[in-house]
């Protein structure tokens, strides 16, 4: 698909979370969130939208607001949840959203993060609406 795909804009809101494990020495977490679109293909686009870091804490509050836009034949968007580190940044989990349902209306939800073997390692509450 080309990359002039007519593209719809949507709000994004993320609120309030938890990481369930420690992922630094401190026994806390640096959060973050960033969402991509899953292309027809499988692969993953650029990132529509990167939270701020939160340190040190294993409930996070981003209470961050902004707009994606997101072309008219993606069927799903992948939220990731990493938590910051110098070297490399790790990895926590991942959750995918169906386009469908936040097209029909709004997307106001609780949303578990799963790791490579499915196992829940985090939740997120996110809005996503028609701008």
């Amino acid at each position: 698909m080309g990359k002039d795909q007519p593209k719809q804009e949507f709000k994004f809101g993320l609120y309030q979370g938890q990481v369930y494990e420690a992922q630094d020495l401190n026994g806390k977490a640096d959060p973050f969130v960033q969402v991509k679109a899953i292309e027809t293909d499988g692969s993953h686009s650029k990132v529509l939208f990167k939270s701020t870091v939160k340190k040190a804490t294993l409930t996070p509050a981003w209470n961050e607001y902004g707009k994606i836009k997101v072309k008219d034949y993606v069927n799903d968007l992948i939220v990731e949840l990493y938590d910051e580190d110098l070297l490399k940044n790790d990895f926590i989990g991942r959750q995918v959203i169906n386009m469908g349902r936040v097209r029909s209306g709004i997307f106001d939800e609780l949303i578990k993060f799963e790791d490579d073997k499915n196992c829940v390692k985090g939740t997120v509450r996110i809005k996503i609406e028609r701008n």
